[in-house]
């Protein structure tokens, strides 16, 4: 009903399939360290594609999977908050790129027209000091990571495309500073 009431006011929905969020039952396995979290994902993503039966078109499979396994396994910020896991925190994301791969061919499958896609977290990151080795390696080291790493680890799994297009959600800049960073704002950034 929520759909058919969309496209009756002309908005075409986008479904994300995570944000972050785990049910509880899929928690109690381990989340996405559970090694059949994939398989399950893509159960998921295919009962979607069947429920929703072409009313949907757009499919977000997972939303920013490096700022969730950043804050979740690594900060502690995001549920189960584990802290300094970075072993973790890079299993995750195998775990969300098998998920992601394996939701794209089964979504494919059902509706070979949907567009699938993953969305992005960006930031234009900077060294808070222009001239400071330090901070200009620290700079290049999250848009590495963050930007280039992370992204390219989603296009493409097995040899093969498993996007349509990326979401962008820009976050504006951040000053990167020696092991640290701080956020910046209007002129800091020069």
């Amino acid at each position: 009903e929520m759909l058919a009431e969309l496209r009756s006011y002309g908005i075409e929905p986008y479904l994300t399939l995570f944000h972050f969020a785990c049910p509880k039952w899929l928690a109690l396995k381990g989340g996405w360290l559970w090694s059949q979290a994939p398989l399950a994902f893509a159960d998921f993503a295919e009962r979607l594609a069947v429920v929703t039966d072409g009313e949907v078109r757009h499919y977000l499979t997972v939303n920013e999977p490096e700022v969730y396994a950043l804050m979740a396994y690594v900060l502690g910020e995001f549920p189960p908050h584990r802290r300094r896991r970075i072993d973790q925190g890079f299993q995750v994301l195998r775990s969300l790129r098998r998920g992601h791969a394996l939701a794209y061919a089964r979504i494919k499958a059902r509706q070979p027209q949907a567009q699938i896609v993953i969305a992005k977290h960006c930031k234009r990151y900077l060294p808070c000091r222009a001239w400071h080795p330090a901070d200009q390696g620290m700079a290049f080291l999250a848009r590495t990571l963050f930007d280039r790493w992370a992204l390219s680890r989603f296009l493409r799994c097995d040899g093969r495309s498993v996007c349509d297009f990326v979401g962008v959600n820009y976050y504006g800049r951040m000053g990167c500073r020696g092991l640290g960073g701080a956020p910046l704002t209007g002129d800091d950034a020069t």
